[in-house]
């Protein structure tokens, strides 16, 4: 196997929206907007909801960085996702159960 970890790119799989916002997606993209400014570091988001365009306004117009919302993925393209990440990021604030992306 292929290490990826110079690809520089993170993943996130999850909920985007208002019922999920204890997943921590929104302190993570306002993190990585605050903290870094490169183009080469890649950060995809796979996961719909009704909070995905207001992410997409509020992060990707005064982002440097490569957003990348894919939405909903069926198995064979979430799969693919993972292989190409260097990093997947669980960036939950609330105590969760055993959460399905970790057995993914």
């Amino acid at each position: 196997a292929t290490s990826n970890i110079q690809n520089n790119n993170i993943l996130y799989v999850g909920k985007v929206d208002s019922t999920a916002q204890a997943k921590g997606l929104d302190q993570f993209l306002s993190f990585v907007v605050n903290n870094f400014q490169d183009k080469n570091l890649k950060i995809t988001i796979v996961g719909d909801g009704d909070l995905v365009e207001n992410y997409r306004k509020k992060y990707l117009l005064d982002s440097n960085c490569n957003i990348d919302f894919k939405g909903r993925l069926d198995s064979n393209e979430l799969s693919k996702e993972y292989q190409n990440a260097s990093l997947l990021v669980v960036p939950s604030i609330m105590e969760e159960g055993f959460g399905m992306v970790i057995i993914e």
